[in-house]
């Protein structure tokens, strides 16, 4: 009977050491509580959005900001980070915006500084040739000046000064790009000024890459005055960036 007694006794202390109680089984299938890890994405969007160095990945961080949501409403909480996606979204937009306003500022400001260069060159090729001197002409001239003669130059001097009298500036009215990728060009049509008129006209620049400086070098390739009474004034290679009508494109016969 104490036998059977201490049997059972020893049967209810295995039992008891070995399964546990009902109260941490019921614990066991309860979530652990605290706050659920960030999303992996979130931080790579927010990331991204304050690289503010590099064009256009405020675009990236929009994309991986609104993939980093949807994952974490989908996950029913097992995932955070809600509020660093929404903020990398928002601060990769304002980036966004203002690399599209900088970059369209720049943009123009560049295109203002390649036209002064333009006119600037025009102008001291225009200065020289009317002063007959073939070496200045040439020096705003690009790989085809050696094939600009003096002869041509003193030629196209006396010219002008015959039909239209002193020269006194020149102006931009218009330009387009040109050439290729590896080989920018750009032409441009002006105005002439000289004592007895306005004479419309137009260029042709090649655009060439000038180490250590933003801006490309300018360079004449082809020079064309028009004259609604006499044949136009040309200088450089021929027909080059020419119109059908033997003219460079945008130049005009009509007079202003």
């Amino acid at each position: 009977m104490t036998t059977t007694r201490a049997l059972s006794n020893d049967s209810r202390m295995v039992a008891a050491y070995v399964l546990p109680r009902p109260d941490t089984l019921a614990g066991m299938n309860t979530p652990p509580q605290g706050r659920p890890p960030t999303s992996q994405l979130a931080w790579a969007a927010f990331i991204c959005s304050i690289l503010v160095c590099v064009p256009m990945l405020g675009m990236v961080a929009i994309l991986l900001g609104a993939i980093a949501l949807s994952r974490i409403r989908n996950s029913r909480g097992a995932i955070g980070g809600r509020r660093l996606a929404l903020w990398a979204m928002g601060i990769g937009s304002a980036m966004l915006v203002i690399w599209v306003m900088g970059l369209d500022r720049f943009q123009v400001w560049y295109l203002d500084r390649v036209e002064s260069r333009m006119t600037e060159a025009l102008d001291s090729a225009m200065v020289a040739a009317m002063a007959g001197d073939p070496s200045g002409v040439r020096a705003e001239w690009g790989e085809t000046a050696t094939m600009i003669g003096d002869e041509s130059v003193l030629e196209f001097g006396r010219l002008a000064r015959e039909r239209w009298g002193g020269f006194i500036g020149v102006s931009l009215n218009r330009s387009n790009t040109a050439g290729t990728v590896l080989d920018p060009a750009m032409t441009a049509t002006f105005e002439f000024e000289f004592e007895r008129g306005i004479r419309p006209g137009a260029a042709t620049f090649s655009l060439i890459t000038n180490a250590g400086e933003l801006l490309p070098l300018t360079q004449i390739m082809q020079l064309e005055i028009s004259d609604p009474d006499h044949a136009p004034l040309r200088l450089g290679v021929e027909d080059a960036v020419s119109s059908p009508e033997g003219q460079l494109d945008g130049a005009s016969s009509e007079p202003t």
